[in-house]
């Protein structure tokens, strides 16, 4: 079903897809039954999904998504890693510069907890404040 509507050019065929991809699933069958599939169809379905990650406005779950990313790289790993087709080139590349984005936004928030984490802290047991000026002389002879 999920690749007769992704072939489809119905109008509501994105609708169709996300509801297609929130059914529940084994990820041994699925991968099993990708397998026999096609590189042209798991690389359309994987077009969709990468789509969906990208998107702000979708209504799917990220990782609901990134399963189905990972059981479509998984089933046409080695077809897709050998292929020569322009397309696949972009969409693989495509996913590593959305992944290379979400780990770079997870390193930023994990310096911002530090950083939050260091001004509770201070909050908590402020700095002693700091001793009395003064002045040391060195005489040398």
């Amino acid at each position: 079903m999920i690749f007769t509507t992704v072939d489809s050019s119905d109008s509501e065929r994105e609708a169709a897809l996300d509801d297609m991809l929130r059914v529940p699933y084994t990820r041994t069958a699925m991968t099993s039954a990708l397998r026999r599939r096609q590189l042209a169809d798991v690389t359309r379905l994987m077009e969709h999904v990468a789509l969906r990650l990208q998107s702000a406005e979708t209504e799917l779950a990220e990782q609901a998504l990134l399963d189905w990313l990972t059981v479509l790289l998984d089933s046409q790993y080695a077809s897709l890693a050998l292929s020569d087709g322009p397309g696949v080139r972009q969409l693989l590349e495509r996913i590593a510069q959305w992944r290379d984005r979400q780990e770079l936004a997870a390193q930023e928030a994990a310096l911002l907890l530090r950083t939050l984490d260091q001004v509770t802290a201070l909050r908590r047991d402020p700095p002693s404040p700091p001793a009395a000026d003064y002045c040391v002389e060195t005489l040398q002879l």
